[in-house]
């Protein structure tokens, strides 16, 4: 079975539930990354309802803000393990504690909305110790708006090319 028959099947059999379960999986692997973003732009590309594309984002948001928590709690109970691996890993360890630390909520919002490697950001969350109730928020409100353009992106753009090819 290809990705293609996967993802058909994943939107079919499972509709809604499958894509924020997919979510929750692809988000919660740390540093091995799953198609969910290909995933929202094929359901939403499928659908014949800007509703349905709409749910689609919040859920797979709230299933990323989910799955996110395990880098999160990697950094805070796995401390000097993690400290050893991302610093091995990362230059500017520093710089992205700083701006977790300086800017908040704000500064994990937009690292979950833009294409980043936010297992990072989520490590060292859990390091500082960010405040885990803020991170999650950030992370969710984040995923959410960054699958909402693409899935509306995918709804919107494939529905206009469609309308010049009959």
């Amino acid at each position: 079975m290809g990705l293609q028959e996967l993802i058909s099947g994943l939107i079919t059999n499972y509709g809604l539930v499958g894509i924020f379960i997919a979510s929750v999986i692809a988000n919660a692997t740390l540093f091995f990354t799953l198609p969910i973003d290909f995933i929202i732009f094929t359901a939403a590309a499928l659908s014949t309802s800007v509703a349905f594309v709409v749910m689609a984002g919040a859920l797979a948001g709230i299933g990323a803000g989910i799955g996110e928590m395990v880098g999160y709690l990697l950094g805070l109970f796995g401390i000097s393990s993690a400290e050893k691996f991302i610093k091995r890993k990362i230059i500017g360890l520093e710089e992205i504690q700083y701006k977790i630390a300086d800017k908040g909520m704000v500064f994990v919002f937009f690292a979950a909305l833009i294409p980043f490697p936010f297992d990072f950001v989520g490590i060292v969350s859990g390091l500082i110790r960010f405040n885990w109730v803020k991170f999650f928020i950030a992370v969710t409100l984040g995923r959410m708006a960054r699958y909402e353009i693409i899935g509306l992106a995918a709804f919107y753009g494939v529905g206009t090319i469609k309308n010049f090819f009959p």
